[in-house]
């Protein structure tokens, strides 16, 4: 009798067992898509076959040469034709518009690395801007629903920026060691950077950097 019960218990188990393995396996099928996209989200692009975002489209302004893509229903650079090409972009499917047609669309203003949780501003020039905290950014009216999180490559093929503008001063600041060092004139500062670096940044975020020594005109080429 005990043999036989045993034996029925491990009829049992092994029943049990095919059951199981069948339910995962219904489970993977049913969300394999999902299961896809969320392994291959971490994947480097170099290794993602398809393209990255299929349901994108290609715009560039005729006022300029910047390829953008408007990605549920919002606009956002590619910076460069190394990222283009990962991404799995065709150079033939860049549709151009006007620059009214373009900015109909809100451009993605906050960035973040799936890998990472440093927040980056990203400006329409394309540079980004490391935000100190999510405080910097509730500061501007937005909350994380705001943050495109994209991958950790994306992030880092966009070129970054140290240079600040509080609104309505005149004065740039370059970021440096948590704080912000006064440029010494204009003229100085046209002699290493372009003015579309600058970011233009509220009260708050630039209380976030105590004032540092100014960058002198004679030490402003070897400092750099």
């Amino acid at each position: 009798m005990a043999q036989k019960i045993n034996k029925n218990r491990a009829i049992i188990y092994c029943l049990a067992a095919v059951l199981l393995v069948l339910v995962v396996l219904n489970i993977v099928v049913y969300y394999q898509d999902i299961i896809k996209k969320a392994v291959s989200d971490y994947l480097p692009l170099a290794s993602v076959s398809q393209p990255v975002y299929p349901q994108a489209q290609l715009y560039r302004s005729d006022a300029d040469y910047q390829v953008w893509m408007i990605e549920s229903g919002a606009r956002r650079q590619v910076p460069n034709a190394a990222l283009f090409a990962k991404l799995g972009f065709d150079w033939t499917k860049i549709k151009k518009v006007s620059q009214a047609e373009l900015l109909k669309y809100p451009r993605v203003k906050y960035i973040q690395s799936r890998q990472d949780q440093t927040i980056y501003y990203l400006s329409e020039s394309g540079y980004k801007l490391e935000l100190p905290d999510l405080e910097t950014l509730q500061s501007y009216g937005y909350g994380e629903a705001a943050i495109k999180r994209i991958r950790d490559e994306e992030v880092q093929a966009y070129p970054e920026t140290k240079l600040i503008r509080l609104e309505n001063e005149a004065a740039i600041y370059k970021l440096e060691n948590g704080k912000k060092r006064p440029i010494a004139s204009a003229e100085v500062f046209t002699l290493m950077y372009s003015w579309n670096m600058v970011v233009v940044v509220n009260q708050k975020h630039a209380e976030k950097y105590p004032l540092g020594d100014e960058i002198p005109a004679a030490l402003w080429a070897a400092h750099n």
